[in-house]
C-alpha cells in the first residue's frame, strides 16, 4: 500500500498433476454456453482428488513457502521517503512480541531503501540498513517469517514502468538488491526478498518491461551466493492487481534455482468498502459487508457488490492460475479501513459496521488460507496494537485475522451464510490384518436417511502405478457393532453401483474385476464403519471411499474417518475430502497414534504428523496437538469426542475452509516413524 496524497517428502510428478488440473479445466470449458451445474462442478473436483491420490505418491506442493498462515504489515513505519517515525511511532520490540504473542507468523517489512540511498552512488546508508536488520532479527527471536521489500518509496520504481526498460533503474535495482542480499545472504528461509510494491503496469508491454525489473531483482539476488541461491524470492503483479495479473502475467523470471519464485497480489475489494474516504459523483461509500451484515436503517450504504461470492471467485483466479500448478502466492496486503466519525454512521450501525469489518478480515483470511495463498494484513500504528507498548488496541480484528471468531452481527443473527458440508472422503493406505485393518467410520447427523456409496478400491490401483495393490479386497459395513452389509466383488451389483458411481462422479471400476462396493441408504445417527481386509488374509495397499449421493438438505455427513497402518514414502496415509454446498465451514481435522493405545490397538503411530493441502499448496500442519490445545480442546467439546491426553504426541488441526475446493490431509511418522493411526475429520457447528 502506498500514500495516495498522504503518509499513510515427495512431489507428485508435474505431469501427473497438469493433466488432472488440465482434464478439470476442459471439463469446466465443457457444456452448454461452457456452463456446469453445482452438481457437475463438485464432480469434477472429485475426479481431481481421485486422480492425484490415485497417482501412487504422496500429494505435496511443487513448490513450498515456509507456512505464513496469518500475516501482518509493519506498515508506514520504516518505509516513508521521510524516514521512520514520520507517518507514525517507530517500531519496538514490544510490539513485535506482542505480534508473535497475537497469533500472527508472518511479518512483512515495507522499505524505502532509495530514500535512504546516496542518489548518485546507489549506496545504502548503513545506519538504515542496520536499522531494518534490527527489525528482522527481532521478528527471528520471536520465531515469525519475514518479508522485506522494496517499498512504493516516492514512486522511483512503481510508478516509473513503461513501455520501454529504463536502464537507470535497473541500474538502483541491482544495486540495491546486491546490498540487502549481501547483508542478509547467511539468514535461512524464513526470511524472503520481495522486489517491488504495487507496480503500475497496466498493458502487455509494461508488464514486460515490469519483468525485465523482476529479471534484475532475481539475478542480483542470486549472485551473491550463500544461502540467497535458494531463498525465496517473490515478484509482484502488475498493479498488485488480481484481474491483471490473471490476464497479463503469463510468465515468471527465469530462475536457476527451481521451484523457489512466488507471486504477490493485493486485495482491497471493493474499493468502496475497503478504502473510499468519502463518496464520489460515481457512487458512494459502501459501510457494511457481507451475508447477514447488511443494515435495515442505511440501506444505501450496504454493498451492492463483492461480497463473499466475489472474494472467493477473486482468490480462486489465483489459486487456478498459479498455486494448482506449485506457484505460491502472497496476498501481501487487504483490510477494510475502519469508518469512525463517518457521516450517519453510529449506534447500531456503526456496531454492525464494526462487526462486518471483523466478518470480511476473517473471510478473507480463511477463503486465502484455504486455497494455500498466504495472507498479510495491512496494520498501521494504532489499528491493531500500539506501536510502542505493543498492546492489543483492537482484540476482534486481531482474533479475526489469526483464526478466531468473528463479531456476529448484533442482534445476534449470524453472518457467513450457509456452511458447505462434508460430500466424500477417500482414503489410501494399507489394508492389513487384525489391527492394521483399514477401517472407515463416519455419521449421518438430521432428520433424513442418507444414500451413500462406498467403494474399496485394490486391483483398481495398479492403473495408476500404486506398488502393491490388494489383490482382493472385502469390504465389509457394520451399523455399531452389527455387521449390516458386505461385498466381495463388486460386479455381483454391477448395474446399480455403476449408476450411482456415475452419479458422485466417480471414476467406475473396471468390469469383472476384484474390487468391491456397496450402496446402501443408511439412517442419522448411528455409527457406522467399512472396513476392508484381503480375502484369504491378503494385505497391499487399497483406497476406501465414501461417497455422498444423496441430494436431501435435511441430513449429512459430519464426522468421517480412517484408521489404517502408516507406512512411509507412498505408504503414508493419505485421506481426501471435499466441502460442497454454502460458505466457508470449520473443521476439525485430528492424527491421533498415541491416543490408540487406550483401546488396545497395536502398533500405535509413536508421533503422527498430519498436514493439510487445498489443491497442491500446503496451507497448514501440525506435530503435537498442544501447540493449539485451547482451540482443539474446544472443538473436541463442540462434537463430542474426548480430547487427547495432555502432553500426547497425538496431532490436530482446527480450520476455516472454503467450499468446492478439493482437500487432502497426510498423516505421517515423524522422523519415519510407522505404526496404525486413527485420520478424523468433523464438521463443527
Amino acid at each position: 500500500m502506498y500514500p495516495a496524497d498522504a503518509p499513510h517428502s515427495e512431489t507428485v510428478p508435474q505431469d501427473v498433476v497438469a493433466s488432472a488440473l488440465d482434464a478439470a479445466a476442459s471439463a469446466n470449458r465443457s457444456g452448454a454456453a461452457g456452463r456446469l451445474s453445482p452438481r457437475n462442478i463438485i464432480l469434477r473436483r472429485v475426479l481431481l482428488v481421485a486422480t492425484i491420490l490415485l497417482a501412487g505418491i504422496p500429494w505435496v506442493a511443487f513448490a513450498q513457502l515456509p507456512t505464513p498462515t496469518y500475516g501482518w504489515n509493519l506498515g508506514n513505519t520504516l518505509e516513508p521517503p521521510s524516514g521512520e517515525g514520520t507517518w507514525g511511532p517507530p517500531a519496538t520490540q514490544a510490539l513485535i512480541d506482542s505480534v508473535a504473542a497475537s497469533g500472527f507468523n508472518t511479518v512483512r517489512i515495507p522499505c524505502a531503501w532509495n530514500s535512504h540511498a546516496d542518489p548518485s552512488s546507489h549506496q545504502i546508508d548503513p545506519t538504515y540498513m542496520t536499522r531494518v536488520k534490527q527489525v528482522v532479527d527481532w521478528c527471528y527471536a520471536r520465531n515469525l517469517t519475514v518479508i522485506i521489500n522494496s517499498h512504493w518509496d516516492g514512486g522511483w520504481l512503481d510508478t516509473k514502468i513503461t513501455d520501454k526498460v529504463d536502464s537507470t533503474i535497473t541500474d538502483r535495482i541491482k544495486s540495491f538488491w546486491t546490498q540487502i542480499a549481501t547483508r542478509f545472504k547467511d539468514y535461512d528461509d524464513k526470511l524472503l526478498f520481495a522486489g517491488t510494491n504495487e507496480p503500475e503496469a497496466s498493458t502487455a508491454a509494461q508488464m514486460s518491461t515490469l519483468l525485465a525489473y523482476h529479471q534484475t531483482f532475481v539475478d542480483a539476488v542470486r549472485a551473491t551466493g550463500g544461502n540467497n541461491l535458494t531463498r525465496w524470492l517473490v515478484v509482484q503483479g502488475p498493479n498488485t492487481n488480481i484481474d491483471q495479473t490473471d490476464t497479463l502475467m503469463n510468465t515468471l523470471p527465469s530462475d536457476p534455482t527451481p521451484n523457489r519464485l512466488a507471486v504477490e497480489v493485493h486485495y482491497y475489494a471493493p474499493y468502496q468498502w475497503a478504502l473510499m474516504p468519502k463518496d464520489a459523483d460515481w457512487g458512494g461509500m459502501f459501510y457494511f459487508w457481507g451475508q447477514g451484515y447488511h443494515s435495515a436503517t442505511m440501506p444505501a450504504r450496504n454493498s451492492t457488490w463483492g461480497e463473499e461470492s466475489y472474494v472467493d471467485a477473486e482468490l480462486q483466479k489465483m489459486y487456478a492460475k498459479f498455486v494448482s500448478r506449485g506457484i505460491p502466492v502472497i496476498l501481501g496486503e487487504f483490510q477494510a479501513i475502519k469508518r469512525i466519525g463517518f457521516p450517519g454512521l453510529s449506534g447500531a450501525d456503526f456496531q454492525l459496521h464494526v462487526a462486518s469489518r471483523t466478518h470480511f478480515h476473517k473471510y478473507v483470511v480463511d477463503a486465502a488460507n484455504s486455497r494455500g495463498i498466504k495472507p498479510i494484513y495491512w496494520d498501521i500504528a494504532g489499528q491493531l496494537f500500539d506501536w510502542t507498548t505493543g498492546a492489543v488496541t483492537d482484540q476482534d480484528n486481531k482474533n479475526a485475522l489469526t483464526g478466531g471468531a468473528e463479531l456476529p452481527p448484533p442482534g445476534g443473527a449470524s453472518g457467513g451464510g450457509t456452511p458447505s458440508r462434508l460430500v466424500n472422503l477417500s482414503t489410501r493406505a494399507i489394508a492389513g490384518k487384525d489391527s492394521s485393518t483399514l477401517i472407515a467410520g463416519f455419521i449421518i447427523q438430521g432428520n433424513a436417511s442418507r444414500k451413500v456409496l462406498i467403494r474399496a478400491g485394490g486391483p483398481y490401483l495398479a492403473q495408476f502405478g500404486v506398488d502393491n495393490p490388494l489383490s482382493d479386497p472385502l469390504l465389509t459395513l457394520f451399523a455399531g457393532q452389527q455387521q449390516v452389509l458386505q461385498n466381495d466383488d463388486w460386479g455381483s451389483d454391477a448395474t446399480n453401483i455403476a449408476t450411482v458411481t456415475a452419479q458422485v462422479g466417480a471414476v467406475s471400476f473396471s468390469a469383472g474385476s476384484k474390487d468391491a462396493a456397496i450402496t446402501a441408504t443408511l439412517q442419522p445417527g448411528v455409527p457406522y464403519t467399512a472396513q476392508v481386509t484381503g480375502n484369504k488374509g491378503t494385505v497391499g495397499n487399497a483406497i476406501i471411499e465414501v461417497f455422498d449421493a444423496d441430494s436431501d438438505t435435511t441430513s449429512s455427513l459430519v464426522n468421517l474417518s480412517t484408521r489404517s497402518y502408516v507406512g512411509t514414502g507412498a505408504s503414508i496415509q493419505i485421506g481426501g475430502f471435499i466441502l460442497h454446498g454454502g460458505g466457508p465451514a470449520r473443521v476439525l481435522i485430528r492424527a491421533g497414534g498415541p491416543y490408540l493405545s487406550q483401546y488396545g490397538i497395536a502398533d500405535a503411530l509413536a508421533d503422527p504428523v498430519v498436514t493439510l493441502y487445498a489443491g497442491q499448496q500446503q496451507i497448514a500442519q501440525n506435530d503435537n496437538w498442544g501447540d493449539n490445545a485451547d482451540a482443539v480442546s474446544h472443538a473436541c467439546a463442540q462434537v463430542g469426542v474426548p480430547s487427547y491426553a495432555n502432553g500426547s504426541k497425538d496431532s490436530a488441526l482446527v480450520l476455516t475452509l472454503s467450499g468446492d475446493v478439493p482437500y487432502t490431509a497426510q498423516v505421517s511418522g515423524k522422523n519415519g516413524g510407522v505404526g496404525n493411526a486413527l485420520i478424523e475429520i468433523f464438521q463443527l457447528p
